[in-house]
């Protein structure tokens, strides 16, 4: 019977040994990453994420849904991008002008990361048009039918059971929500874990 030693002699064995080991070595940032992203439940509890996991993640639908001019959105437009949602049941007052100027300020903060990031805001008790007309250019105000809205915000607002009414939630690029903020948590602590996200999503592209 042939062995393995054999059919490989060890010099050559030995010869193809480093680039085995560059190989590998190579290729752990790319599976890192991989299961990071597909698995973000793995990333560390204490000094990580700042806000809630929703485990499992939430698939997100854009049926229905329409811009505030009234047009309906594309299938995938909550996909392909990591995106922040924020969904409120309040007209725009001067809170809700607060929460959008940072939705902005986060989103210039991501600098090198925000090509691959978008900010999305919802207000599931009206047409949308007074949250639009306070909505900085790079935060997209999204609207449907009352019914298209009582659902969309049902399924989110069942992952959100410790949360108030209104909540920030992020949505990954295959389009499913898997972490959620109250309004009034600390931007800063957002931002680091949307950065993170971000970062661990593009290592080894």
């Amino acid at each position: 019977m042939i062995g393995v030693e054999a059919a490989v002699p060890r010099p050559a064995l030995r010869r193809l040994t480093p680039l085995l080991v560059l190989t590998a070595l190579c290729a752990l940032p790319v599976i890192a990453s991989w299961v990071l992203y597909l698995n973000p439940g793995l990333l560390p509890a204490r000094g990580g994420q700042h806000g809630l996991l929703i485990d499992p993640p939430l698939a997100v639908s854009e049926r229905g849904l329409r811009t505030s001019g009234g047009e309906p959105v594309a299938a995938d437009a909550l996909r392909g991008k990591w995106t922040l949602i924020w969904l409120t049941t309040e007209p725009c007052d001067r809170q809700c002008v607060t929460v959008l100027r940072r939705m902005h300020a986060m989103r210039r903060a991501l600098r090198e990361y925000a090509a691959g990031f978008q900010s999305v805001a919802i207000c599931l008790e009206s047409d949308g048009q007074r949250l639009q007309a306070q909505s900085p250019p790079d935060v997209r105000v999204l609207t449907g039918s009352p019914e298209v809205l009582q659902e969309f915000g049902g399924r989110l607002s069942a992952a959100a059971r410790r949360l108030p009414p209104d909540a920030l939630y992020v949505v990954d690029p295959r389009g499913s929500a898997m972490m959620r903020y109250a309004p009034a948590d600390d931007p800063e602590g957002i931002l680091k874990d949307l950065t993170r996200l971000l970062k661990y999503s593009r290592v080894g592209q």
